[in-house]
């Protein structure tokens, strides 16, 4: 066994990372898992009460049985036993992901759950803002149809894939996908805030943008500070025009400022101010 072999999580047991997994697989099949992405410092998940929360409630959605998924105590010492194994110990990204036991077409033989935890290191335990600002576009080729299922992590992500295979063809650091109505929904990987006339604005939940863990801290601690923060009314894409600010927000990377969209030019201060308050917030300063 090589040094750099890499350890992952599967149903509780730390194995090697190789094939594993059967052509039954109904993530594979049809796209039928979900998962959550997360940070950890240490061994501790950052803000994990809200990932597993999020993760219940999408599984309650797609009739999948909660009572096969391991307890929070039982994901955090498996976490811990797979970073120690990986001696990835500084901080990490995680990847954990469920899927309905293998079985059945579209109808599944059962809906208990099989999981995966992947890990990856990082170089930095709290959360940093990216130096040189993004350049970004919006991705309008395929619109998102808001509805209940568009709110989850799914393993089906051909929508993402498409968007983000958009932005690397256009040399764009970031694209923004909109609505079937042409609302602005989210970006690739992350929720959108956009800081304009000294108010906050995010895509609200309606429009079918993905409830995002950094999305509820931000907007938690801009209210906190005394800004506005304004989650109800619908961003259109000349919304972005005359913007101060324009900025992404994801549980791994926190906060990713944007420097550039088509002509305008964006500033970084309050996206400076709010990823200080996230580190506090998630016990980073020491």
């Amino acid at each position: 066994m090589t040094s750099n072999q890499v350890f992952i999580c599967l149903n509780g047991d730390i194995v090697p990372d190789k094939p594993l997994l059967t052509i039954q697989n109904r993530a594979f099949k049809y796209g039928d898992g979900l998962f959550e992405t997360m940070r950890v410092r240490g061994t501790r998940i950052l803000f994990f009460d809200q990932h597993y929360q999020r993760l219940t409630e999408s599984m309650k959605l797609l009739r999948m049985h909660v009572e096969s998924l391991p307890t929070p105590q039982e994901i955090e010492n498996a976490v811990s036993r797979l970073l120690y194994r990986n001696k990835f110990l500084k901080a990490a990204r995680l990847r954990f992901s469920v899927y309905r036991e293998d079985g059945g077409l579209y109808t599944p033989t059962n809906n208990n759950i099989q999981y995966c935890i992947e890990a990856s290191p990082l170089d930095n335990g709290k959360y940093e803002l990216n130096t040189k600002g993004f350049r970004i576009g919006i991705y309008n080729d395929i619109p998102k149809f808001p509805s209940a299922l568009s709110a989850l992590k799914s393993t089906s992500a051909l929508h993402y894939i498409m968007a983000a295979n958009y932005t690397s063809l256009r040399r764009f650091d970031d694209c923004l996908l909109v609505n079937h109505l042409g609302h602005i929904v989210e970006a690739t990987s992350s929720n959108l805030f956009v800081l304009k006339n000294e108010k906050l604005y995010t895509p609200p939940l309606a429009d079918g943008c993905i409830p995002g863990i950094m999305r509820k801290q931000v907007m938690e601690i801009g209210l906190r500070l005394g800004m506005e923060t304004i989650d109800h009314q619908p961003l259109i894409p000349e919304d972005l025009h005359g913007a101060t600010e324009i900025f992404l927000t994801n549980a791994v990377r926190g906060i990713q400022w944007v420097l550039a969209y088509k002509d305008d030019r964006y500033f970084s201060r309050m996206a400076k101010t709010l990823i200080g308050h996230i580190n506090q917030k998630a016990g980073l300063m020491e």
